[in-house]
């Protein structure tokens, strides 16, 4: 276990006073569920090809899509996930010359060693890592 000791040196009003406080840090329990933090970005794609995200799910939860803002950020979700395999399902609409969409799916792997996953999607790319 560790023993952190903290001591603050406090200036008020011309008066010192020391203030120490102790704690423990618990320890990681052999066994306990591992948590992996995921970061999903979406994001449409800036050029001619006119390609706009218009419907974005991760395991069944809808990602909220707004319109993009100066850096093309169109929605963002932050998750705490157990290893495993998620589904991942996002449409295109494509102006090429009349409107066009297209369903994109992918199946991402949370392995067990995994602390941080980040997936951005952008127009009908996907990239983890």
């Amino acid at each position: 276990m560790f023993k952190i000791i903290l001591t603050f040196l406090v200036i008020s009003s011309g008066l010192f006073a020391e203030t120490t406080s102790s704690f423990r840090k618990a320890p990681k329990r052999p066994g306990a569920p591992h948590f992996a933090r995921v970061q999903i970005t979406v994001t449409d794609i800036d050029d001619e090809t006119e390609m706009k995200i218009v419907y974005a799910e991760f395991d069944g939860a809808k990602i909220a899509l707004r319109p993009s803002n100066p850096t093309g950020i169109r929605g963002k979700l932050h998750l705490q996930l157990f290893p495993g395999t998620y589904p991942i399902r996002w449409i295109v609409e494509k102006n090429d010359p009349r409107p066009i969409r297209e369903s994109f799916e992918e199946l991402i792997e949370i392995a067990p060693n995994e602390e941080w996953v980040d997936i951005l999607i952008e127009g009908d790319q996907i990239e983890i890592r």
